[in-house]
């Protein structure tokens, strides 16, 4: 490194440079690079901070500076400002394939630290001219292996990645059908990947090759074979959600993983087919209910594309059976007016629980309705424990309903395992009312003497008789009596102009039920003491009703 450059960079960290005295208790600088390279080859660098007795000083975190002394253009790493050892590097740092030459010969690969110019290291390295044969004791090979695409795979579609490891920071060339196709690099762990695309509906020779530097071939795969096909959709994967154990008489959800967008698809379990749907990107779910019967139920996928060409695998997944487990307990519910009440409680308590969901249906199909609860929090009716939890379903039409409720987490879904078994509940229609009684018709007034005569049309299902009432100024009707025929005599006023409006209403049921509407209302002339009469008889008439409803 030029003496002013080094002066500069001393410069700018002479601030610091009393508290990093700690970080430069390594005694020196190893540096570990090949005994050999080409002009232009890219090889690895090694610099390890050494103690005094030759451990790595895994504290080590000193700025450092490396330089070819024979080779001014050499590439290496960091060579504007150095590299600082981190804490993770741990007093040791590679720096793949950072070294390379411009020019052969002997060339002195020096280290220095920055600050502690005391620790240095050198190797040396020859550099041969580029290209020409293997070096005398040059062994430069890499291992190479494919994963994917298998020797002898059949692929039904017109790409497939290329997927393998070889030697790290590597240059990898792939050849189809004897011609290069393309190339990539292999990552810092040695993995690479590359993408063979519009492919021939034909058979197809792959080889893969590992290059240098200097594009010399290190490490070379044998021909791959494999075939471009018309074939059905491939099955990536298929598993039963919260594993293969499933409760008798529970439902569990199956998911197959293929290529998106597939138009048919379907499981059968139990000798039924059942129609898978997709979520997203390629996964197909379907809900399917468990036997009573423990043991053992095999289940076959079968995907088909637009072109109509199906893929199908046969106990591709076994379903294994068991006792269920119970997740709630006390369950109780309560209907009234098309509303279905539950009360329920958990057997134990679920750490991710959140709310609750209710699903539902008829008959024997699929239990199509849900409602999901408010937070479980929010619908708690005991705190004693083990805490009891209530809901209700409403606007439900008179019919038979099978009920199953779900635990679900903060995303509304599922939580395996947290199920209840079917509850039966029957929702009635409501029970028609014991009699009807229609409305009273044809009210009127004859005067006999000193009393006036109220008289209707008898109605036949008046089987209680009749309800008499007064309105009063206010326009409310008071119960005057109950009589069995259909007239009403009351007190004619002589002595001064008293009117009062009278009604009649027909009555069933034992006095519970009535007509739906007042007759039309008749004024008649009355005095001072028939309001006084209507006033004790309305009394006592009410007190014996309200004995009989009592009663019934």
């Amino acid at each position: 490194m030029p003496v002013s450059k080094r002066f500069a960079v001393i410069a700018i960290l002479m601030g610091c440079a009393c508290s990093l005295e700690t970080a430069f208790a390594a005694d020196s600088l190893e540096v570990i690079i090949p005994e050999s390279a080409r002009v232009g080859e890219a090889v690895d660098i090694t610099v390890r901070a050494l103690e005094t007795d030759g451990s790595v000083d895994v504290d080590y975190e000193g700025n450092i500076y490396i330089s070819v002394l024979e080779d001014p253009n050499a590439t290496v790493p960091f060579v504007e400002d150095g590299y600082t050892f981190a804490p993770a590097d741990q007093g040791e740092k590679v720096f793949s394939k950072g070294l390379s030459f411009t020019q052969e010969g002997t060339m002195t690969v020096s280290v220095i630290d920055l600050i502690a110019e005391e620790l240095e290291g050198v190797a040396s390295i020859e550099v041969l001219p580029a290209g020409g044969e293997q070096m005398p004791g040059e062994i430069e090979t890499a291992e190479l292996s494919i994963s994917n695409p298998t020797n002898g795979a059949v692929i039904n579609t017109d790409s497939v990645d290329v997927i393998g490891t070889t030697k790290r920071n590597s240059r990898v060339q792939i050849s189809l059908n004897g011609e290069v196709v393309g190339t990539t690099q292999s990552d810092e762990n040695g993995a690479f990947l590359y993408t063979l695309e519009d492919l021939p509906e034909a058979n197809n020779v792959m080889r893969v090759r590992v290059l240098d530097g200097d594009d010399v071939v290190i490490g070379e795969s044998e021909d791959m074979l494999f075939s471009v096909e018309d074939a059905g959709p491939v099955i990536q994967g298929v598993s039963i959600v919260g594993g293969d154990e499933v409760s008798a008489g529970r439902p569990f959800d199956v998911e197959v993983l293929s290529e998106p967008g597939l138009p048919r698809g379907s499981v059968t379990f139990m000798d039924t087919p059942t129609p898978l749907s997709e979520q997203e990107g390629g996964l197909y779910t379907v809900r399917l209910v468990a036997p009573e019967e423990l043991g053992e139920y095999p289940i076959d996928v079968s995907l088909e594309n637009d072109l109509g060409i199906a893929t199908t695998q046969i106990g591709v997944v076994i379903a294994t059976v068991v006792e269920p487990t119970a997740a709630f307990e006390s369950v109780r519910v309560e209907t009234e007016d098309g509303r279905a009440t539950f009360t329920f409680s958990l057997v134990e308590d679920v750490e991710n629980l959140v709310r609750f969901k209710f699903q539902y249906g008829t008959g024997t199909g699929e239990l199509s309705e849900e409602v999901i609860t408010l937070d479980r929090e929010q619908i708690v009716t005991s705190d004693e424990t083990p805490l009891e939890y209530a809901w209700y379903v409403d606007g439900l039409e008179p019919d038979e309903y099978r009920f199953q409720i779900y635990g679900l987490d903060a995303e509304n879904a599922e939580i395996s395992g947290v199920v209840s078994d079917e509850i039966l509940v029957s929702i009635a229609a409501n029970a028609a009312p014991e009699c009807s009684v229609q409305n009273i018709t044809g009210l009127s007034a004859d005067r006999e003497g000193d009393m006036v005569v109220l008289t209707w049309d008898a109605a036949s299902d008046a089987t209680d008789g009749y309800n008499v009432y007064r309105r009063d100024g206010s326009g409310s009707y008071h119960l005057i009596e109950n009589v069995s025929d259909n007239r009403y005599t009351t007190h004619f006023s002589r002595d001064r102009i008293e009117y009062t409006d009278f009604a009649v209403k027909g009555v069933c049921g034992d006095w519970n039920i009535e007509s739906a509407d007042f007759s039309s209302a008749l004024r008649v002339q009355t005095g001072p003491a028939s309001i006084v009469l209507f006033a004790l008889v309305a009394f006592a008439l009410a007190y014996f009703v309200l004995r009989m409803r009592r009663r019934a």
